[in-house]
This record gives structure tokens, sequence and C-alpha cells, in this order.
């Protein structure tokens, strides 16, 4: 495992033992990076794993009976304190399981494999807001309907909006929610010409196609990121690949730039510094790279989605939640400032009540901006 900062310097974090190789993973709400991977020798053997930035540990978790994670799905981060994936225990039955920070694994929903199938090819699930999770499903019994469904925190599934599957091709992307609520994602081969199609659906509502991707040249979708000016940005597989954006205000696309050399197998975010950030899987060297887009963006600004819990006393550590809250300079409670924070991810900090504060808002300052929360923190 390496570490790479804005400039492309890398060091070595980890070196993992022979014949372990790494999957995924994400940087948890206790500041610790949190993944899987799977031991090839004997056949493979799944595991969950967590430890300190700096890679001087590593706390490993089996996942026992729990079986195979789906290697496409990242971890699903949570303000609850848990950690969400997708596991395929027994053939035909996916299983939405959550870990907690110290590798406990607990059954949230079994997919039902006549009824409810299972998430596509591992397709990513997103986590919206309310604590309920959506993704995309099918099944080899409805061989002709994939459908969008979602499971709330208690783990009840629903079908939502259904669609052929000549819409399927390849892994769906990451699916992506704007601050409205409508869900963005992208197939990466089928729909109309053969070359994947970027699509919304509105809960509720339908799924809609945007954006049709031709069979050849800037074809085959397989990173997608919505950045914080509200358009996406995604890469194409193809060879050479391309880079792209699509206006959702204007439905309108762009073809950015060809990558030289270089194939965006990979995912993409937008960094603290407002670029787009991705890796390549091949390039000039033969080995990969990391790159970076730079569209002019200002760095995305800090965004509350919740804190918890929502009343408190002096002293008490509170979470916030929400986005791009790396490079923290200052929590307030109604003005006065916390008696301390810690930023554990860019999702997550902890605040600690100052002395002295007021029922009132929330108000979390980065070098990119201030963003203050429409509901009070109640002092008890």
């Amino acid at each position: 495992m390496l570490g790479v900062n804005s400039s492309g310097k890398f060091k070595i974090v980890h070196q993992f033992p022979a014949g372990f190789a790494p999957e995924g993973g994400l940087r948890s709400m206790n500041g610790q990076f949190f993944g899987f991977g799977a031991y090839s020798s004997g056949g493979f053997n799944y595991q969950y794993f967590s430890m300190p930035l700096d890679g001087s540990s590593v706390n490993v978790f089996l996942t026992g009976s729990f079986g195979e994670p789906y290697p496409a799905m990242p971890l699903i981060p949570s303000p609850d304190g848990y950690i969400y994936h997708v596991v395929a225990p027994a053939p035909l039955m996916a299983t939405f399981i959550k870990i907690d920070l110290l590798g406990n694994i607990t059954n949230v929903h079994v997919f039902d494999p006549v009824n409810e199938g299972e998430p596509l090819d591992g397709a990513p699930i997103l986590r919206a807001p309310d604590g309920s999770f959506y993704g995309i499903a099918t099944t080899s019994h409805i061989a002709t309907t994939g459908w969008f469904f979602k499971i709330d925190s208690t783990g009840n599934f629903t079908k939502l909006a259904t669609f052929p599957t000549t819409w399927i091709g390849g892994v769906p992307l990451p699916l992506v929610m704007s601050p409205g609520g409508t869900i963005y994602g992208a197939f990466a081969t089928g729909r109309v010409n053969g070359g994947g199609a970027i699509f919304k659906y509105v809960p509720g509502g339908a799924i809609t196609t945007l954006y049709s991707f031709t069979k050849f040249g800037v074809s085959i979708p397989n990173a997608l990121v919505l950045a914080d000016d509200g358009n996406l940005y995604g890469g194409t597989r193809t060879s050479p690949s391309y880079l792209f954006a699509f206006n959702l205000k204007t439905n309108s696309f762009r073809t950015l730039t060809q990558m030289s050399g270089a194939g965006c197998q990979c995912e993409l975010v937008q960094g603290s510094d407002g670029k787009i950030y991705g890796a390549a899987s091949f390039s000039p060297s033969g080995y990969g790279a990391i790159f970076s887009l730079d569209m002019g963006l200002a760095p995305p600004k800090p965004k509350v989605s919740l804190f918890s819990p929502t009343s408190g006393i002096a002293a008490q550590k509170i979470l916030l939640w929400g986005h791009n809250f790396l490079g923290a300079t200052a929590v307030d409670f109604n003005g006065v400032p916390a008696l301390g924070f810690t930023v554990t991810s860019s999702y997550s900090i902890y605040a600690t009540v100052p002395l002295g504060a007021t029922t009132g808002p929330i108000t979390i300052t980065t070098p990119a901006g201030t963003f203050q929360t429409t509901s009070n923190f109640a002092i008890q």
C-alpha cells in the first residue's frame, strides 16, 4: 500500500505479505484505513483489515462463513459507525453486511435470489443522506428486467424503477447523488449504441437515459464523479482512453482530453484542491500512473449533511458528517469555538462542545470556505 501527495511524491506505507492482494479500502471515521483483500494460496481466502495511516500495524478480520466480498464494490462509510459491503456467502445469495470498527460482521439484508436477485456484478451501492442504500440488481430468473432497489436502515428491501437488461453491459459505475436527491450513474456497455450510457433516477420516478456513447471512439465509460461545480466527469476504458465532462444543466457531453498511452481503469475523485484525480491501469511506463485533471474548479467548500447527537452538554464530542472536511481550520457552536476537533476523514469530524455555547447552528471552516448548518445544535 502506498501514499501519494498532490505533488506526485509517494511512499510505501505498508508491505503486505506475499500472496495477499488488497482490493479496496477507505479511511474510516476512526481515522484508520479499512480495506479488504485476498490470499491466493490454497484457494482464495478473503479478509478485511484495518491499519493506522502510517501502516505501522495491521489488524486482520477473517470473513469466516460470510464468504467472498464483491471486489468491484467499494466499502461504504456511514455515520452510524459501521462500514457496509456485500458478500456472497452461498451460491445465488448475496448478503448486505455491516462491519463495526472492531471487525464484527452483521447481516443487514440477505437477497432473495428469485425475487430480489443480487447487486449487478458487484455494482457499487450508494448511501443516501436519509440512511437508505440504493443499488442496481437483476436475476437470472427474470432475465429481461433489471431494477433500482433501496435497502432502508433496518434492512427492508424495496424494488424501485425497472429497466430492460438490454441496457446492461459490464459493471455499472458508482452511483452519485446530487444535493437535490437525483441519482446519476452509467453502464459501461450496452444501451442504444452499444457503448454504454449515462442515466439518472429520480426517487419515485423512472430511469432516464441522458447520453448514449457510440460503440467506437469515446465509449465504454468506467469512471464517474459528480464534482462540486454540479457536473459529471468521467473516463473511458477504450484504447486510447478519454476523459469527458457531462453538463447536467444543459445535458451536453464534451470530450476533454485523450490520455496518451494511459488507460483510465479507475475511480475518479475530486481533491480538496478542486482537481480531479484518478489512477490509470497502464501508462507509457507500462506500470500505470496516478494523474490529475485541472478544470479550473475552485476547491470544494465543506458541507455538513448531519451531526450526531443533535443536542448535548459542554465537553461532549459531536460527530459532523458530510464532505470536504480535510484541512478544517475551525468548528464553532453558535459562534463559540469548539474546545477541540479532530478530522478523521474527508467526511467526518469529531468536535467538542465548548463551555459557554448556546443553542444554534454549527459552523465549519476550511481553506475553501465556510458552511453553517441549517438546523441548530441544542445545548441541554
